[in-house]
């Protein structure tokens, strides 16, 4: 990704590589969704190396080479991981169907680290790496509550089911996992400058897929008119005020990302 100086410019770039990484990860492989096969290998190959006794920021780092097609073979968290992957999501792939967490997660980590690679130097990529891929892995037992429309009930609602899925983690793996469990709680906590980037650019990730779709799911899906749109984001940019604070460019291209998903969804169809 070259350095670009405006919003317009480095969503005009985000559009072409986040097509190129759903060109490389959508099809299927020997007979299961490619991104399917990528997660799992991603996450058994994290948690695997973290046993081992590898930093965070090594462990993660080790996502950054995985090749984009991967033999079969039994690993540890497949089921964990599988369970995982297959949670369907409110937005829509370019085929039409839900979206998967696993297309999600993947597109996210191919994304995140090459833009905090140029913006964000200072960051950890092997760290974002990590989290990028586990950053919904909660989500294996409570399924995707979208945040997009969610009143101040159902975000409570989330808040206390989310909270009982880390505790059902922990139950379950922490002690074989303990360094694995670790990673998830630290980004459920944010208490990293790496947790709290990949959470903003996490809200960025869906306006690629309402792009791609031309807002079908913003209409049909949440019946959301251009005037609702706005106020739904809105309220969610300030939900997000805890952690976006020093992620304030992309903010800035949140916001020119959301013009155009706008533009083709209402005022294309109008």
């Amino acid at each position: 990704m070259m350095r670009t100086n405006t919003s317009i410019e480095r969503v005009d770039q985000l559009i072409l590589r986040s097509d190129a990484i759903y060109g490389a990860i959508d099809p299927e492989f020997d007979g299961e969704p490619r991104a399917k096969r990528m997660l799992r290998v991603g996450i058994n190959t994290l948690a695997l190396s973290l046993r081992r006794g590898e930093s965070v920021e090594r462990a993660g780092a080790r996502l950054l080479t995985l090749p984009n097609v991967f033999a079969r073979t039994k690993a540890p968290l497949d089921e964990l991981s599988d369970m995982y992957a297959d949670i369907r999501r409110a937005t829509h792939d370019r085929d039409g169907n839900l979206e998967t967490d696993a297309r999600h997660a993947i597109h996210l980590m191919k994304l995140a680290v090459p833009y905090a690679r140029e913006f964000y130097p200072e960051l950890d990529q092997g760290r974002i790496a990590a989290y990028a891929l586990i950053h919904d892995i909660i989500e294996a037992y409570v399924g995707d509550v979208p945040s997009l429309v969610m009143t101040a009930e159902q975000e409570q609602q989330k808040q206390l089911d989310e909270a009982q899925a880390l505790i059902r983690l922990h139950e379950e793996y922490g002690e074989e996992w303990p360094e694995f469990i670790a990673l998830i709680e630290s980004y459920e906590a944010l208490d990293t400058p790496e947790a709290c980037f990949v959470k903003t650019f996490d809200k960025l990730d869906p306006g690629f897929t309402h792009f791609y779709s031309h807002g079908a799911q913003l209409k049909s899906h949440y019946g959301l008119s251009e005037d609702s749109f706005y106020v739904a984001i809105d309220k969610a940019t300030q939900r997000m005020q805890r952690y976006s604070g020093e992620y304030g460019q992309i903010m800035e291209d949140r916001d020119e990302l959301t013009r155009r998903v706008a533009h083709v969804a209402f005022k294309n169809a109008a």
